[in-house]
């Protein structure tokens, strides 16, 4: 076992960046010289890469690799590989979501289908498929703070939160009197404390853990990715710099330059506590 050819892991050489804690608020974390980050590499895996379709990593460390031709490999925070998942019966999985890292989410989107894997990798139960549970146009999911799955359901304008036998376990009111235009979110973030659904152009909409909208978070420009934890939201706009605001501090956010080695690379995913790169052959788990 071993498709990946290098995986390196990075932590800030000014201190506290990325920490799981966020012990200090957004506006001072720390920076290298003009607010540019600096990181420095702690670990590098090794092995054959190709075929890379998404990474993620989970808060004890792990780093989960899912390849376009059906598996999913994951490995343990010393860098050593620990398992694999494959099956060819449900066609490419687009998205890995890790979580708490105790349950996984394989999702498969162009089929609208949801796999679970424990910690293991193994299966847990059959396939969700969202339109055979009454979700046609649920285009995107997050995993909650709980391992239950959130979606929003564009023929009902409600997010929900539903169970991994697709009942129905909270919902908000229709988000069409909220917004004018189509909302549609690329990514559901729950961090426990609030669930944020990511819309690109139209920016954060947070709602509280029961699923009820509390306000919306204006951002220029459009949102790449963004990642939710402790209360406080980043993500990278499209010119790939940094941003970090915590939702309950207004005008809090603040921006942060990308060394070039982050910013050049092929692919780049916020992760818990710090971001992942891809660039050729190489992955890098960077804090």
């Amino acid at each position: 076992m071993g498709k990946l050819n290098c995986i390196q892991v990075f932590v800030s050489t000014a201190g506290f960046l990325f920490s799981g804690f966020f012990e200090l608020p957004a506006a001072t974390l720390p920076a290298g010289e003009n607010d540019t980050l600096a990181l420095r590499a702690v670990t590098t895996l090794s092995g054959a890469s190709s075929g890379l379709t998404d990474f993620t990593t989970d808060p004890l460390g792990n780093v989960y690799v899912l390849y376009e031709k059906e598996f999913l490999e994951k490995y343990d925070a010393a860098g050593k590989p620990r398992t694999r998942y494959s099956q060819n019966r449900l066609g490419d999985a687009t998205d890995v979501l890790a979580g708490n890292g105790l349950t996984l989410f394989l999702w498969y989107a162009d089929f609208r289908t949801i796999l679970l894997l424990d910690r293991n990798l193994a299966q847990l139960g059959g396939p969700l498929n969202l339109i055979d549970a009454g979700f046609p146009e649920a285009r995107t999911i997050g995993m909650g703070a709980d391992g239950n799955i959130w979606l929003y359901d564009e023929v009902a304008f409600k997010l929900k939160k539903i169970n991994p036998e697709g009942e129905v376990l909270r919902e908000s009111l229709q988000m069409n009197t909220e917004v004018q235009g189509r909302l549609s979110f690329q990514q559901i973030l729950d961090d426990g404390v609030h669930v944020v659904g990511v819309d690109s152009t139209l920016g954060f909409f947070v709602f509280d853990v029961f699923g009820q909208f509390q306000k919306k978070i204006d951002v220029k420009g459009a949102v790449q990715q963004a990642f939710l934890e402790n209360n406080t939201l980043r993500w990278i706009d499209g010119q790939q710099h940094l941003h970090t605001l915590v939702i309950d501090i207004p005008m809090s956010e603040q921006e942060w330059i990308f060394p070039e080695t982050v910013s050049k690379a092929d692919q780049i995913k916020l992760v818990t506590g710090g971001v992942m790169v891809a660039n050729g052959p190489t992955i890098s788990v960077l804090k």
